[in-house]
């Protein structure tokens, strides 16, 4: 079995003197006395041997290992705890973020319109019966329809669409069938759509151009202008018809910093028809 070295520790220093003799006073790194010394430390503890002193002043090599490898493992216990803790705090923060957004969705999404969209191959999208009929990029995404409150008892059938290819440029269309006997005139749903808008979506709206419009048998108006939503300034152009018990609404929002994104718009709500001759596309 290995023999243990023992050590006097300098509580000035740090050094580790290795306790060959009865007799070490001072410590052989700074010079300066070590307080914790046998003559001292007996004059304290009368009837205690070197043996004693030993035991219960003295540090050995296992001591040194210990204590070392208890310092190793808080080191690396406290570098895991602040990084954990470290984590922790980015991700809440990250979290309260997307809680707190105004438009979560602008974070991953393009930041204008893709240039060449205008000339890709376009699709048409229909909805409802007689069908409304629109031309877009790409296929709208299906949304679950949310009908403005003052029409909800009259609304007997909805569906909604979006179609969104950057944060500059988000298209909503709308079809309602009403109940029977209902019959929707487009003004009073163009209000009840604008009244649901601000009050959702903290919309304040600057201007508003109206103007009647006609396709076939189906009447309809058009409002333009633009509106305040959290403090950014947007453009909107939307289309609403109406025709026998249904309710057709193409609403496209656009920013007019995003040249592209204008013509899109522009593009889209002229494209829109009301199959009221079922004649198809």
């Amino acid at each position: 079995m290995p023999v243990k070295t023992h050590y006097i520790r300098c509580i000035r220093c740090g050094h580790l003197n290795p306790f060959k003799t009865e007799y070490l006073t001072l410590c052989e790194s700074c010079g300066r006395k070590l307080e914790n010394n046998f003559p001292d430390w007996q004059k304290n503890h009368p009837g205690k041997t070197v043996v004693d002193f030993k035991k219960e002043v003295c540090v050995t090599d296992t001591d040194q290992s210990a204590s070392s490898s208890s310092q190793t493992n808080y080191r690396q216990l406290f570098t895991r705890g602040v990084l954990a803790w470290a984590i922790a705090v980015l991700s809440g923060l990250i979290l309260g973020a997307l809680i707190w957004l105004p438009d979560k969705e602008e974070l991953f999404m393009k930041k204008k319109v893709p240039n060449d969209i205008l000339s890709a191959e376009w699709i048409w999208h229909s909805t409802g019966m007689p069908p409304m009929l629109v031309s877009l990029p790409a296929k709208p995404e299906k949304q679950s329809p949310i009908a403005p409150a003052v029409l909800t008892e009259f609304v007997e059938h909805a569906e909604s669409y979006r179609y969104r290819p950057s944060s500059t440029l988000s298209v909503m269309v709308d079809y309602y069938r009403f109940k029977q006997g209902v019959v929707p005139n487009p003004e009073p749903v163009a209000h009840a759509v604008m009244k649901q808008m601000a009050e959702n979506n903290e919309i304040k709206f600057a201007s508003c151009d109206e103007s009647p419009v006609m396709y076939l048998s189906a009447r309809g108006i058009n409002l333009e202008g633009a509106f305040h939503e959290r403090g950014k300034l947007k453009q909107y152009r939307f289309v609403i018809y109406t025709y026998q018990n249904a309710a057709y609404i193409v609403r496209a929002v656009y920013r007019n910093t995003d040249a592209a994104s204008v013509q899109t718009a522009e593009k889209i709500m002229d494209s829109v028809e009301i199959d009221t001759e079922m004649k198809g596309v």
